[in-house]
């Protein structure tokens, strides 16, 4: 509800050709299989990794104080800890801030928490957290760039938010089981336009204007968008040199590119 996270792209290493997102056709001889294959009958179909996608996550008094007092098993059931930590890469949408300053904006609802209480994040196996949402700047910016300063400090990635413009828009990229993956996050879903980052710093990606993303990366491919939107349909008299420009800008994929183009016999 809060914000919106997207998963950009998964590119396979050479060993395996994705039948579909997360998943692959395991293989004879260590031989790929071509896009338009299918499985034999009987072929198992494997998952070559295991991303989470929470709901909002939200810490506040009364998490806090069961956390406390029972730490993170009187919070989360076994299963759901389980799946939250064996998952190759977790992201949640953190809706609240870490800090003890700021000033409580004019909402109904409002969330904070103390710093101290990511390792309750760090026990769920959180990756990655999207702040572009409803709730990150409930206490203004100072309580934001607290929020920014408890997470890296944790080793927890963040996105959708950031000091500068450049970082809220920054691509996350991560390696998985051989995978390159990219994450952004932007938020349709806030109460005053000076959330927005574009108005002031600090803030959130917004995602009032549907082409706004799209722009970023047609201008870090150096394109037009309407090349970039020949892209998106998989228009085929597009230069492959265009499609790799446009990998390319996205998280800067350029070694990686070699494993999309090379084939083996």
């Amino acid at each position: 509800r809060g914000g919106t996270t997207v998963d950009i792209m998964t590119l396979a290493p050479e060993e395996f050709v994705p039948k579909e997102s997360g998943t692959v056709q395991e293989v004879d001889e260590d031989r790929p299989v071509g896009a338009g294959e299918q499985p034999d009958a009987g072929t198992a179909i494997s998952p070559v990794y295991t991303i989470v996608y929470t709901g909002d996550v939200c810490l506040q008094s009364g998490v806090e104080n069961a956390y406390r007092a029972s730490g993170v098993d009187g919070i989360i059931g076994e299963k759901l800890l389980r799946s939250l930590t064996e998952a190759d890469y977790t992201v949640i949408n953190h809706e609240f801030c870490f800090s003890t300053r700021g000033v409580r904006q004019d909402k109904t609802y409002t969330f904070r928490a103390e710093p101290a209480n990511v390792s309750l994040l760090k026990e769920m196996g959180v990756d990655l957290a999207s702040l572009a949402n409803n709730h990150a700047l409930d206490y203004g910016t100072e309580a934001l760039s607290d929020t920014f300063v408890t997470l890296d400090d944790a080793g927890i990635a963040y996105m959708g938010a950031g000091e500068t413009v450049e970082r809220a828009a920054e691509m996350i990229t991560v390696e998985v089981n051989g995978y390159t993956l990219g994450f952004m996050a932007a938020s349709r879903v806030y109460p005053t336009t000076q959330w927005n980052v574009l108005n002031r710093q600090p803030g959130m990606l917004p995602a009032y204007d549907p082409d706004y993303l799209a722009k970023l990366v047609a201008e870090r491919a150096g394109i037009s968008r309407a090349t970039l939107w020949a892209v998106e349909k998989g228009t085929p008299t597009v230069a492959i040199g265009i499609y790799a420009s446009v990998l390319e800008a996205i998280n800067g994929l350029d070694t990686d590119l070699l494993m999309v183009a090379r084939e083996r016999s």
